[in-house]
């Protein structure tokens, strides 16, 4: 069950990472390109895996700032993938 429950969460991180770098905003697109996955993995009783950008001003980005507008492109990006994780874990826990 661990080993499809990492691998659900694996897919869903990797269509939220895909959705989130369509939605980036691009300058140079170093930020696009500084997405990440960390593969899901047990630890004790829980399946945990990471995904990200590793831009410094991904933050600034997402939020704004005083000087700058916020335009949100992970939390849009987590709207669409995270709700087809109970899809995704029917399938991988079979």
């Amino acid at each position: 069950v661990q080993k499809g429950a990492a691998s659900a969460i694996n897919t869903v991180m990797a269509v939220a990472l895909g959705q989130a770098q369509v939605r980036a905003a691009v300058d140079t697109g170093a930020m696009r390109a500084s997405g990440f996955i960390r593969p899901a993995m047990l630890r004790g009783s829980t399946v945990v895996g990471t995904w990200g950008f590793s831009a410094l001003y991904t933050l600034y980005v997402e939020l704004g700032t005083v000087h700058m507008a916020a335009r949100p492109f992970i939390r849009p990006a987590m709207d669409v993938a995270y709700p087809q994780l109970p899809r995704y874990l029917a399938l991988y826990t079979r």
